[in-house]
């Protein structure tokens, strides 16, 4: 059997790709390729996947996150496990322990004999953050013929004001970016790439590598037929694709939403979130790339400290330069984070249903467009 695993990174379309690989879950099975589900088949998830091969459009909202979402389940699982956190993971009830996941992954592979299975997780790039023990799990686990791993990466500035946006739908509290917020990023995977890849390729000295650019990735059509072609795989014709999986919050309202996630109840941080999502479409907000989240001071920290692993992937990929646009990260976007945050606090105030925004969030949103919140992150102590 080969294997193909997809470790990430975060933000690079990973939802939009599970959810594409577990909404055919029938069909690439037939065709010898294996995206193994975590449950056994009595389970809702395992139900809907078996079920999937008679669906003419994967309704991917339909399907649990554990069945879309598989790998992610099975990476949290390894990480808790390995650190003795026996708490329930967020968003993933009812995980089972990694023994009895590897138990099921096993009889999939034994009842359909695949020639390729597919492993696929933006949580595998956190490994070699928690230990590399993690990926050798894997190796030993599910011995390959031939191994391929592909790995998407983003330019960093955009990568961290992505990461910093989904830490915020997550209901983190965080610091701004434009002051100490990239701090905790620095000595992380989700800042430091040579960290993040030289696990994977001690563990796997044989493997193939695609590391890939992601704006190379979107000129390929996204991260689905990317993937497709990265895997090197004969997939099956025609197989049905729904996009945008995991929805982004605009730039320009990360700054509200971080000062709500200290300043309202969670349930109520999480309602204006929703709102803003749902709403956000609808609103003359201006782009994510002309909103400036970081100030000069911290691109040139962030241009100069990523310079050596910029360094090295331009080495490990044989790029004469990895990201060819590196430079613009110490470019300073024309929109600066107050303005743009204050502007967008006041289109959205009008459109805010009260019914299930509450009157408090109302009225946090009006004080927050006239500047109420602007100076307080300064006495924030959470990292």
């Amino acid at each position: 059997m080969n294997l193909v695993i997809f470790i990430g990174h975060h933000k690079v379309g990973s939802s939009s790709l599970q959810a594409f690989l577990s909404s055919n879950y029938s069909r690439l099975r037939r065709a010898g390729i294996l995206y193994p589900m975590i449950e056994r088949p009595k389970t809702r998830s395992m139900l809907f996947a078996a079920g999937s091969a008679n669906s003419v459009t994967p309704f991917v909202s339909q399907i649990p996150l554990n069945t879309r979402e598989p790998h992610n389940a099975l990476a949290l699982r390894l990480i808790r496990e390995f650190r003795g956190n026996k708490k329930a993971i967020p968003f993933h009830p009812d995980v089972p322990s990694s023994e009895e996941i590897l138990e099921i992954i096993r009889f999939q592979i034994r009842e359909s004999s695949p020639h390729t299975m597919v492993l696929c997780s933006e949580v595998f790039s956190t490994f070699a953050d928690v230990s590399i023990e993690l990926v050798e799990w894997l190796k030993h686990s599910f011995p390959a013929s031939n191994v391929r791993i592909v790995c998407t990466l983003r330019r960093i500035d955009d990568y961290l004001c992505s990461w910093h946006g989904q830490r915020l739908r997550f209901g983190h509290e965080v610091k701004p970016l434009r002051k100490t917020g990239i701090r905790r990023f620095q000595g992380s995977v989700h800042f430091n790439y040579r960290k993040l890849l030289k696990a994977w390729l001690k563990v796997f000295p044989d493997a193939e590598f695609a590391i890939r650019n992601y704006s190379d990735v979107l000129a390929n059509g996204g991260s689905i037929p990317d993937f497709i072609t990265q895997s090197g795989l004969n997939f099956p014709p025609n197989l049905p694709v729904e996009k945008n999986i995991n929805t982004s919050i605009p730039r320009c309202f990360y700054e509200l939403c971080r000062v709500a996630n200290f300043e309202l109840e969670p349930v109520m941080a999480r309602s204006l979130r929703e709102q803003i999502e749902t709403l956000a479409p609808s609103l003359a907000y201006p782009e994510n790339k002309r909103v400036e989240l970081f100030g000069q001071a911290n691109r040139q920290l962030i241009y100069e400290r990523f310079e050596p692993f910029h360094a090295f992937l331009n080495r490990r990929t044989g790029y004469t330069v990895f990201f060819p646009d590196q430079e613009e990260v110490l470019l300073t976007r024309e929109i600066p984070e107050k303005s743009a945050s204050m502007d967008a606090a006041r289109l959205l105030l009008p459109l805010l249903n009260s019914s299930i925004g509450t009157r408090e969030i109302i009225d946090f949103v009006g004080d927050f467009e006239q500047g109420t919140y602007w100076d307080k992150e300064a006495t924030v102590n959470s990292p």
